[in-house]
């Protein structure tokens, strides 16, 4: 294997830790088995977290036989997690929403062969109703039917 060099300002390396972090969160977090390759990517580049002034981002868990972010760095990139996982909710509540409302418009079948044109003019006032609810009543008016049932 060759070895290539990047050069990066301590900043940088701090943006690069900051989004392997991010990325490795997304990849895993969800996984009861973890795809290693990403976590040992973060192994290897906390290695040079003193070289970049980085150690208030990573340090050396004994127990772990690794690195691990510190506190203060893990509830930075949690933050802007819970930022995105904040307005994914909401696109994604709204997409399927008017996904459902198409289909029961169009039909599923004839969905698929609707019009682009036609489709996103009965996309955009769903869309326009959906979010304009959401973002005065968030969750607040949402009511499931027959959910005893």
């Amino acid at each position: 294997m060759s070895t290539k060099h990047l050069s990066l300002s301590d900043e940088q390396y701090q943006d690069l830790l900051t989004l392997l972090h991010l990325g490795e969160w997304m990849v895993n977090s969800h996984r009861e088995t973890i795809i290693e390759q990403y976590d040992e990517l973060i192994q290897h580049v906390s290695t040079f977290a003193a070289e970049f002034n980085a150690q208030e981002l990573v340090e050396y868990d004994e127990e772990i036989e690794g690195f691990a972010p510190t506190l203060d760095f893990e509830e930075e990139y949690m933050e802007m997690v819970e930022e995105y996982d904040e307005v994914t909710f909401w696109d994604e509540l709204i997409t399927r929403l008017v996904e459902r409302d198409l289909g029961e418009q169009f039909g599923e079948e004839e969905l698929q062969h609707v019009d682009l044109d036609e489709r996103l003019a009965a996309e955009f006032p769903l869309s326009s109703k959906y979010e304009a609810e959401f973002d005065q009543f968030g969750i607040d008016r949402l009511k499931l039917d027959n959910i005893d049932e």
